[in-house]
């Protein structure tokens, strides 16, 4: 019998977990066989560009069973359309949701019970992250897609310095960014070790403090009793609690009487200011890749794991986690379904991380490694990325911003601080 190829091995483990998600289909609706399939939109925020090829392919390769189509919506406004929209029943049939707006849009959707998926199959069909959707009995999304937050940095600026690679550790970041960066006769940062310790000027500054705060142990909310609740300032048995421990480290950053002083709130935002050639270091996600590259194509730089905290047995970094959702007031649940049940074949995964420059969201994608410098590192720092229940996204900011502010401006304690985002949380979930 001729050996089958990866592809074909692929394909069969697709058509085996479609069959069983064909289970849960059955399970949630009574529709009559041979029904026309109806068609069935979704929104989201990722770009059409992508995904609305991606979704051509499956409703060509399902000839006529899926009927698909995607519609892409501004990323500020899209709870707000979202609402409006439903409210006037000109909804969609379902969304791309992220863990991000999980926490204020659960309402809105169709729970798929374990009774239709087992929690075995979820678990063995996608990446651990991905559990981020798992309820206490269901899911709320398909995975579909995740974004990883890794470390950029400026090979330029290393090698000018003196150092032949990056910090693996936090701590070893006392001994890098003293020399990475560049003060004047008057102390002002000319150049930068690295984007740490502020809130508004540094992108993705919640979900850098989330990989720390995570590392330490500390999974920020958790569900106690079915309910939802932070846990912030919870000891987890360490001398320190590992959030303040992790704010405390964060905030060195921006401490100008520290050694590791190496940002404030007048210098550009991290992102740019990396595109710029002034900062050595910058924590992003790896969709941002192609975008640094674009916007300057002199830049020499490199991407790698996130550091970790030396000691800890389980490495860990953020990840940004995107399901397919459907809508409770769609009347087309079932064709939906049909249509999400074909998306996670293989195939349709690998056309979708092949355009988006993205690792797979499924386990059985990870059999061989890219060899491409900058995949490599983004598949295996998806295998690690991890996440947390956010009760409200554009909420949580400020109680971030303001943990941080009142550490950073001397205006709380450490425990304060943490106490304080705490409390805030917890009075978003409520």
């Amino acid at each position: 019998m001729k050996e089958m190829s990866k592809f074909q091995l692929f394909f069969i483990a697709g058509l085996i977990f479609t069959t069983l998600l064909g289970v849960a289909l059955f399970a949630m609706t009574k529709a009559n066989s041979g029904q026309s399939v109806s068609q069935t939109v979704v929104w989201g925020t990722l770009p059409s560009s992508i995904m609305s090829q991606v979704f051509n392919e499956a409703n060509e390769a399902d000839k006529g069973n899926t009927n698909i189509s995607y519609v892409q919506k501004d990323a500020a406004t899209f709870e707000q359309t979202l609402i409006e929209n439903l409210a006037r029943g000109t909804g969609p049939d379902g969304i791309l949701i992220n863990q991000g707006i999980l926490g204020t849009q659960s309402d809105k959707l169709v729970k798929i019970p374990y009774t239709s998926i087992t929690e075995r199959v979820y678990r063995d069909s996608f990446i651990q992250g991905s559990e981020v959707f798992m309820d206490s009995d269901g899911v709320w999304a398909m995975p579909f897609s995740v974004d990883p937050l890794v470390m950029y940095w400026n090979r330029d600026l290393f090698a000018a310095t003196g150092f032949p690679s990056t910090p693996k550790y936090w701590d070893e970041f006392f001994a890098y960014i003293p020399k990475l960066t560049i003060k004047d006769e008057g102390g002002n940062i000319k150049q930068s070790g690295v984007a740490l310790g502020e809130f508004r000027n540094i992108d993705s500054a919640k979900e850098i403090l989330s990989t720390i705060i995570l590392q330490s142990g500390n999974p920020i909310t958790a569900y106690s009793n079915n309910r939802l609740t932070s846990v912030l300032s919870q000891g987890f048995n360490q001398k320190m609690p590992p959030a303040e421990e992790a704010l405390r480290f964060y905030t060195e950053f921006s401490n100008p009487t520290k050694d590791s002083y190496s940002w404030n709130r007048s210098l550009p935002r991290s992102r740019q200011a990396f595109i710029d050639g002034k900062v050595a270091l910058y924590f992003g996600y790896a969709s941002e890749a192609a975008g640094i590259r674009n916007k300057n194509p002199n830049l020499n730089f490199d991407v790698a794991q996130m550091p970790q905290i030396k000691g800890t047995k389980v490495p860990m970094t953020y990840g940004n986690f995107v399901g397919l959702a459907i809508l409770k007031s769609s009347p087309n649940a079932a064709a939906l379904f049909h249509a999400y049940s074909t998306l996670m074949y293989p195939q349709f995964i690998a056309s979708y991380i092949e355009k988006a420059n993205l690792p797979p969201i499924r386990r059985d994608m990870y059999t061989e490694m890219p060899t491409d410098a900058y995949r490599s590192v983004f598949y295996q720092a998806a295998l690690v990325a991890r996440s947390w229940v956010d009760p409200n996204p554009k909420l949580s900011d400020g109680v971030f911003a303001d943990m941080i502010e009142n550490v950073s401006s001397g205006k709380l304690r450490l425990s304060e601080a943490v106490v304080n985002a705490e409390r805030g949380l917890n009075n978003l979930i409520q």
